[in-house]
């Protein structure tokens, strides 16, 4: 069995994973030591709300934080942006540019860091180009290749992957396209294949739960509504703290959307799943300034607000 995606980042507008059809969905996370793709958590998101399979990577500046400490900062940065989606969706590093030039070890030591610190056994995606021998220090993680061939615009084309991956032995996904047109947005997309079920792809994960329903494409041309299928989260007493995915989601929507003092989301400034009083106070504000009533309850309203449906 297969299932068809796409993989996005900021370059690409939430109507993609909004209104696009795909089984599974990749987003750009972090890059380096200071990047957070600030479109992620509405990407995340709106997955999530269509009840499709998702993945987050991290973009390596292996050549700005080189050896083994570098690789390490890298691999912790990208943890600490992702932690409430680490269980429920792939992780994955993104190997190509210039980071390429200073060989697997840097790769392998920020893929090991991951996995002792997760116990989830990340992706490694990289371009063929790049393979080599001494890349068979590698083959215990999941390989995500990308080989365009004629790169031909049009919709899915699932298929066996073309080429040798060796010194793998299995591909676990492949990018075949970077000129996808699908209905529902009008932009060329990456376009992948996962060579497995859902199921499949929700142990690479990490994911104890059984895996979700099989998705269901949306009514062709109809608005998806997004806010609507979220759920509510209460933080309008001032004594209680709320935790969990959804909150992740909130603060990174916050961070998105609303510019206030440092410290919103906790001390890192990063979203750490856990609301108490910075996070309500960001929400308030966020409501105020949008014209919503500040009543510290994330319902479709504020949702809406925050996604910018």
């Amino acid at each position: 069995m297969t299932l068809n995606g796409i993989d996005i980042s900021h370059w690409q507008t939430t109507d993609a994973s909004k209104n696009v059809n795909y089984d599974f969905m990749i987003c750009k996370a972090t890059e380096g030591t200071g990047f957070v793709d600030n479109t992620c958590a509405s990407h995340m998101a709106n997955a999530k709300a269509k009840g499709k399979l998702r993945g987050v990577y991290h973009f390596a500046n292996a050549h700005k934080n080189p050896g083994q400490a570098g690789a390490i900062r890298e691999a912790d940065f990208f943890l600490k942006n992702v932690a409430g989606y680490i269980g429920d969706a792939v992780l994955i590093l993104d190997w190509e540019a210039d980071s390429v030039k200073q060989g697997p070890q840097w790769a392998k030591w920020w893929l090991d860091h991951v996995y002792a610190k997760t116990g989830i056994r990340p992706w490694f995606y990289t371009y063929r180009a790049a393979l080599a021998s001494s890349y068979s220090i590698l083959t215990d993680y999941p390989l995500w290749l990308a080989a365009y061939g004629s790169n031909a615009v049009g919709g899915y084309r699932p298929g066996s992957a073309t080429g040798s991956y060796a010194p793998w032995k299995t591909i676990t996904c492949f990018q075949y396209g970077s000129n996808g047109q699908l209905p529902g947005y009008s932009q060329r997309l990456d376009l992948d294949v996962f060579y497995g079920d859902a199921a499949t792809w929700n142990k690479l994960a990490g994911k104890d739960s059984a895996a979700p329903p099989p998705p269901v494409a949306p009514p062709s041309n109809q608005y998806v509504n997004v806010a609507a299928k979220l759920p509510v989260i209460d933080l309008s007493n001032p004594a209680s703290v709320v935790q969990g995915k959804d909150v992740t989601t909130l603060q990174g929507l916050l961070l998105a959307n609303w510019e206030g003092p440092a410290g919103l989301v906790g001390g890192n400034q990063f979203p750490d799943g856990v609301a108490g009083a910075s996070t309500r106070a960001a929400l308030i504000a966020f409501q105020e300034h949008t014209g919503l009533d500040p009543d510290g309850k994330v319902g479709p309203a504020t949702w809406a607000k925050l996604l910018n449906q």
